[in-house]
C-alpha cells in the first residue's frame, strides 16, 4: 500500500473578495497505527485585510497595511461607535503588532483609541513617518485624538508594543472612527 494525499480547495468570499483556504489531508496506510496527518493554511489577500480594516476604522481614503508579530483585525466586541473597530493582534512579551495607512498632508487627523495593557510597560503608539507622536498605556478607555499632519506624504502608524515582563488587562489596543481632513493649499 502507498501513502495518499487529498487536496481540497474551498474559495469562500470575505467582503466580496476571494479567501483561499487550502486543506491538505494525508494518510499513511503503511503505518500500522493508521496515523492521519493534517495541515491547513489560509491565505487572505491584502485587499481583503485592507477592506476589513477600512470598514472597522471607517477610513476608506487609502489602503491599510498590518504586520508585526501578529496582524490587527476588525472586531465587533470593543468599539467606540457601537459597530466595529480595529484591534491589535495577540502578542507575547517583546513583540509588536502594527497597523498603518498613508495620507497626503497638510491636514488634521482625528481618531478614537483605547488600550488595556500593563501600565507604563506595554504601549499603544501613534507615529507619523516612524516618529512617535504620542502613546497610551494601562487601562485607558476610548479617547479622541486630533493631530495636525504636516505637508507631504505621511505614513500614519498605530503600533501596540509589549515589553519583556508583565502581562496585564486584555493586552491589546483598539482604533476606531479615523478621519483625515486635508487643509486646502492656496496658491498665490
Amino acid at each position: 500500500l502507498s501513502a495518499a494525499t487529498v487536496t481540497i480547495v474551498i474559495t469562500p468570499l470575505v467582503a466580496g473578495l476571494p479567501l483561499t483556504n487550502s486543506v491538505f489531508a494525508g494518510r499513511n496506510e503503511t503505518d500500522s497505527n493508521l496515523t492521519n496527518n493534517w495541515a491547513s493554511s489560509v491565505i487572505v489577500p491584502d485587499q481583503a485585510v485592507s477592506l476589513a480594516l477600512s470598514q472597522a476604522t471607517e477610513f476608506f481614503t487609502t489602503p491599510w497595511r498590518t504586520s508585526g508579530d501578529n496582524l490587527w483585525s476588525a472586531e465587533t466586541n470593543v468599539t467606540h461607535d457601537g459597530i466595529d473597530a480595529a484591534q491589535s493582534g495577540s502578542i507575547i512579551d517583546n513583540q509588536q503588532s502594527w497597523l498603518e495607512t498613508t495620507v497626503h498632508g497638510p491636514g488634521t487627523l482625528n481618531f478614537w483609541w483605547k488600550v488595556s495593557s500593563q501600565a507604563g510597560g506595554d504601549k499603544l503608539y501613534f507615529l507619523t513617518n516612524n516618529v512617535a507622536v504620542t502613546n497610551i498605556s494601562g487601562t485607558v478607555d476610548w479617547q479622541p485624538v486630533s493631530q495636525p499632519i504636516a505637508p507631504g506624504q505621511m505614513v500614519l502608524r498605530w503600533n501596540y508594543v509589549k515589553d519583556g515582563n508583565i502581562s496585564s488587562g486584555a493586552d491589546a489596543g483598539w482604533l476606531d472612527q479615523v478621519t483625515f481632513i486635508q487643509t486646502p493649499i492656496t496658491l498665490n
